[in-house]
Formats: C-alpha cells, sequence, structure tokens
C-alpha cells in the first residue's frame, strides 16, 4: 500500500521499458557482452583512481537495458550505492532525446536568483548518439528527454562499485 494515496511515480514513461529489475540477469552477465565490460570497468577504475579513491578493482553490481519508442522517456533519479553510474547509447538518432544531468547545487542555486542561467532547473544535456558512452557521479539526478524519433533508442546502463583496500 502507498504511503500517499495519491502518489504515483514512474521511471520509465510513456512508450518506454526497463531490464532493471531483472538484476541477476543483467547484461553484465551476457557473455557476449564480456569484452565491453571489461572495456567498461577499466574505463571506471581509472574515473575513480581519477577521484583520488585508492581502490583495488572495480565491480559491475548491476546493468539493465532500455528502450524508449517515440515518446517514451526516463525520469529523473539518481544510484544509491553505486560508486559510478554509466549509460551507453547503442542506439539512438538526432532526435532520439538526450540525457540531461542536473546541476549538483540546483538546490542551493534557489537562494540566487540572480545567478539564474536562462535553464531555470540548471541542467546540461548531453547528445544521446549510438555508441557514445557517459560516465558520471551516482549522486547527480538524471533522466532523459522523451524520445521525438520513430525508431527505438536503445541504452545499456551499468552501475560500479569500487573494492576498497582498507587495511593500506
Amino acid at each position: 500500500v502507498p504511503r500517499f494515496k495519491n502518489f504515483h511515480y514512474d521511471l520509465e514513461v510513456g512508450d518506454a521499458g526497463s531490464t532493471a529489475m531483472t538484476k541477476d540477469k543483467g547484461p553484465h552477465t551476457w557473455p557476449e557482452l564480456a569484452d565491453f565490460c571489461e572495456f567498461a570497468s577499466k574505463h571506471a577504475s581509472m574515473i575513480v583512481g581519477g577521484w583520488g579513491v585508492k581502490h583495488q578493482g572495480i565491480v559491475i553490481t548491476n546493468s539493465w537495458v532500455n528502450k524508449h519508442g517515440e515518446g517514451g522517456w526516463t525520469n529523473y533519479h539518481t544510484h544509491p550505492g553505486a560508486d559510478l553510474v554509466m549509460a551507453a547509447y547503442i542506439k539512438a538518432d538526432t532526435v532520439s532525446g538526450d540525457l540531461i544531468i542536473m546541476d549538483p547545487l540546483e538546490y542551493a542555486w534557489n537562494a540566487y536568483p540572480a545567478a539564474d542561467d536562462g535553464m531555470g532547473n540548471r541542467a546540461t544535456k548531453f547528445a544521446a548518439r549510438t555508441n557514445t558512452v557517459y560516465f558520471f557521479a551516482p549522486f547527480l539526478r538524471h533522466a532523459t528527454e522523451a524520445s521525438k524519433s520513430k525508431e527505438d533508442r536503445w541504452v545499456l546502463s551499468m552501475n560500479f562499485k569500487a573494492i576498497m583496500d582498507y587495511h593500506n
């Protein structure tokens, strides 16, 4: 029973779907994606290391595929429990909608109306195009624009966790 009677929140909206609920069979477990997972893990490890986090490696904790048809999109969310997030656009044309990442200080900026940049919501858009891969911090609130394409947009996403060495 929902805590708020009229509360409703869909992560995938419109003509959209996700395999996110099939955690034990995520794409990172598929043999066909072993090379890509190695590529992604290597880059994730370099990024986390670049942040100054001393770690012994990276593991993919979850992965999923989203499909967005015309008008479909992913709602705003974050990835609690992850150390890094990746979105890889498998198929996305120029009108399939972009990735939107919010300024982590979006709420703090509300106190400074003179600093309004005209975007109102303090977002940065990143072009979602076929064969484009983005890595970003899991605490950044993000979403996708609604697709205007007649072709489906396909996105492979992964959460990464750093393996920490607390003895050194």
